[in-house]
């Protein structure tokens, strides 16, 4: 840091070019991340998806316990 201005070590700007716009699976949002190290590329997730492409689909636990068809079918177990 030198007087009032930080310097930052990573810098995020949107994916523009076709190939990184695909990287991000299920709508999620896509970020080019610079740092000292190289480019990579990140994923911001909607909700209910997870991982480094949004390719992991998170079910919503809450919908699953309130499911009578699920709770009867645990009951017979």
């Amino acid at each position: 840091m030198y007087g009032d201005t930080c310097l930052s070590s990573e810098v995020f700007k949107p994916c523009i070019d076709d190939k990184d716009l695909a990287f991000c699976l299920n709508e999620g949002e896509c970020s080019i991340i610079e740092t000292v190290a190289g480019v990579h590329r990140h994923c911001r997730c909607k909700e209910g998806y997870q991982g480094l492409r949004c390719d992991q689909f998170v079910p919503k636990t809450d919908s699953i316990l309130s499911d009578p068809s699920i709770r009867a079918t645990k009951d017979k177990l």
